[in-house]
């Protein structure tokens, strides 16, 4: 059973919260979602009926009770009060801009440099996932706010003129009439703020987790990592970053460790703390949810930091940035990183039949000549790199190579800005080399002490598949190459500038003793 959901209005904003196990989560919680400034004071009030009579009783004394009809009652922050309410009333929020109980409240408005607007939507627009809002050509959208020249947040109103509750992103170019976006000192952190939404609502759904429980290479890995690492784990402080299902967790708690810090700032940290009562482990394990960068964690020091942050080409999405963020704040000296080491391959490939089902498809159609639409087909599914196919082991016409390695130990958040490599590729097969496959693996040490035992879990074409698959990169022009031939070039993965969870893939390269130098730049993904 899910808890209890408390649901609080902000200006014309309103946003449904999972009633936390503490008042200091919920009020972080409350800050985060309405991007206030974290040195204002909050209040929730509500608004009883007239018939109703509402009895609080203020702290532990019973004699101490308030009776109140109609006026706002400011409730405070206990949980389990809270809990009680929670089903019959809209909770207000109110800020202060001091702790006095008393101070006037701060003007509650749209948390925005930008008044909020009512706009017509122009296409129809079905959000990918829940943080984002789907409507349709007509209806009336409230805009709360601008993050970017592209994305909006805001609210379907209805013809009766009632805003809806649910609130989410949408592209500003779906509606009508949206004034010019003029940047501000704030619009930073709310590009960031609407990036990292989008990102952790994606793992609200246990649809992502039970694709990743059920990859046995990468869940056994971890699994069988965890246990290696037990003898070194024993009694000692772990911290879970990006906990999910809160697998990992029971993982180093069931092996010995004396306390378990599992930290997830999307909504599914609520199924983990399901998971860790129905384990009775919750004496050992501690769920907190917010952003890594954002809390405080009960210990100044942990003695193991584990995370699965292994997104596409093993940098993608970013949240390695997060994990060696936190090593720095808080790793012990002599602490162990899980994983310790991630490195990056390359390989060039001749993928004729995927390559021709998309591209030579189109020189007879039916008896019909299309190939006029070659060249849009090509930039159409292409022009980003694919990675939701598994590359053969027998598509590969050289070796894979080492491009790059990360060691978490040391890397720097500074480093993910780019990342460059170089491959040279003998090509042991004559073909086509329509591009180059991507994957990675990373290596699991049982103590941070040299020589201490190693697992490696890999995505590579060689082994079992996983859920990461590889990424395939498709050349605009394909290459022959023949046995025997050299392929030598450069690989620079870039962090972009604005959307700071994706990146871009520049390769450079040529075969042979050519001195031409092919360039072709992917982004990855936005």
């Amino acid at each position: 059973m899910l808890p209890p959901c408390i649901n609080i209005q902000y200006g014309v904003m309103i946003s449904k919260f999972m009633i936390p196990s503490s008042a200091d989560t919920l009020e972080q919680l409350i800050h985060r979602e309405f991007m206030l400034e974290s040195y204002v004071q909050l209040g929730l009030v509500i608004y009883p009926e007239p018939q109703n009579k509402l009895e609080i009783t203020e702290g532990r004394d019973p004699e101490s009770t308030t009776s109140v009809a109609n006026e706002g009652v400011v409730v405070p922050f206990d949980i389990e009060l809270l809990k009680s309410l929670a089903d019959q009333y809209t909770f207000c929020l109110r800020v202060y801009s001091s702790a006095s109980s008393d101070s006037t409240p701060m003007e509650c408005s749209v948390p925005s440099s930008r008044n909020a607007i009512v706009t017509i939507a122009q296409y129809d627009f079905k959000g990918k996932n829940d943080s984002e809002l789907s409507f349709r050509a007509g209806d009336n959208i409230l805009v709360e706010y601008q993050y970017s020249a592209e994305w909006c947040k805001g609210k379907i109103v209805s013809k009766t003129g009632k805003v809806e509750s649910t609130s989410g992103f949408f592209p500003s170019n779906y509606v009508s009439n949206i004034p010019p976006f003029v940047p501000t000192a704030s619009d930073t952190t709310l590009n960031c703020n609407y990036q990292d939404d989008e990102y952790f609502e994606g793992y609200s759904n246990l649809s992502i987790h039970l694709e990743m429980l059920q990859d046995t290479s990468r869940t056994l890995g971890y699994k069988e990592a965890v246990n290696i690492a037990s003898d070194f784990m024993k009694d000692k402080i772990v911290l879970d970053i990006g906990c999910g299902s809160g697998v990992l967790s029971l993982f180093c708690a069931n092996s010995g460790a004396k306390h378990v810090y599992a930290i997830d700032a999307s909504s599914v940290i609520e199924h983990a703390r399901v998971v860790v009562n129905e384990n009775n482990l919750s004496d050992k394990i501690t769920l907190i949810k917010g952003k890594i960068e954002e809390i405080v964690l009960p210990v100044e020091k942990v003695d193991v930091i584990i995370s699965e942050w292994m997104g596409t080409l093993l940098i993608c999405e970013s949240m390695i940035a997060s994990v060696l963020s936190a090593r720095e704040k808080y790793l012990a000296p002599g602490g162990l990183m899980m994983p310790s080491l991630g490195n990056i391959y390359f390989a060039p490939i001749d993928v004729k039949e995927f390559y021709d089902n998309k591209i030579a498809f189109w020189d007879d159609v039916y008896g019909l000549k299309m190939s006029g639409l070659k060249e849009h087909a090509i930039t159409d599914f292409f022009s980003k790199p694919i990675f939701d196919r598994i590359i053969e082991e027998s598509e590969c016409l050289a070796s894979n190579v080492l491009v790059t390695s990360i060691d978490m130990a040391t890397a720097s958040v500074e480093s993910l800005e780019s990342m460059k490599g170089s491959f040279h590729f003998k090509i042991v097969k004559s073909g086509t080399m329509h591009g180059f496959g991507g994957w990675f693996d990373c290596e699991f040490r049982g103590s941070p002490d040299e020589g201490a035992k190693t697992l490696v879990l890999s995505t590579s074409p060689m082994h079992k598949s996983t859920h990461w698959r590889q990424v395939t990169f498709i050349l605009t022009t394909p290459v022959r190459v023949e046995e025997g031939d050299m392929v030598n070039g450069t690989m620079d993965i870039r962090r972009q500038s604005f959307w700071r969870r994706h990146f871009e893939v520049e390769l450079k390269f040529s075969v042979g003793d050519s001195r031409e130098s092919v360039t072709q730049v992917f982004p990855l993904w936005r």
